[in-house]
């Protein structure tokens, strides 16, 4: 066999192999409420929206009250107007489903790095934070904003609502980090206002 045939049969194989690891399928949603498009990715059994959600509600901002932060991160929610915040046909994600997600991805040691996206994540002395986007779910670093109204952590911070309480003052949200190729499940105080992306509807949990 032809030595140069025999490396790009290689190459072939190993795209189609890491594809199917992947276990992913792409799409797009229409929200009939304002217009917008979002991309969405299959992941297992679960179809997620693949962009944080920028639809407007009460006790929800812009990052640093700057629209164009919307346009690139989506909005951050207080976690009631979270729970209400999704389009028809998807809802908040219970904490059940965020470890059903981590799971397939392949576990929470390298949820983090399999799930951000591959550029945007910087800290403050410009070290490359960024992941693998392996299941094209695009993590952001969209920072989050503080019940005070205080902005902080873009470019190094996301931390996902989840429809699971774990007090009355707080839920559980999923967070990403500049420096974590994990991802952590923990209690996130509702007030301060964080992202979401939605999961679609009637599906096994």
């Amino acid at each position: 066999m032809n030595r140069s045939f025999a490396i790009f049969a290689l190459l072939v194989l190993s795209f189609a192999i890491n594809a199917c690891d992947s276990n992913s399928e792409i799409g797009t949603m229409t929200d009939s409420r304002d217009g917008q498009t979002y991309r969405t990715v299959k992941i297992g059994n679960q179809e997620w929206m693949a962009e944080n959600l920028n639809f407007k509600t009460d006790s929800s901002w812009c990052y640093d009250d700057n629209p164009d932060k919307c346009k690139e991160y989506g909005r951050l929610y207080a976690w009631n107007a979270s729970m209400k915040a999704c389009p028809v046909g998807w809802h908040l994600p219970s904490k059940k489903e965020f470890e059903i997600l981590i799971d397939v991805v392949g576990g929470v040691a390298t949820a983090g790095l399999k799930l951000k996206s591959v550029s945007g994540w910087f800290a403050d002395d410009k070290r490359d934070g960024n992941g693998e986007d392996a299941f094209s779910f695009a993590v952001l670093p969209a920072g989050g904003r503080s019940d005070g109204g205080d902005y902080s952590e873009a470019r190094g911070y996301m931390s996902l609502f989840s429809s699971t309480e774990e007090n009355p003052y707080s839920a559980y949200v999923l967070t990403f980090g500049f420096d974590m190729d994990n991802a952590d499940m923990g209690g996130g105080y509702k007030k301060v206002a964080s992202s979401v992306r939605c999961v679609k509807d009637s599906q096994a949990e």
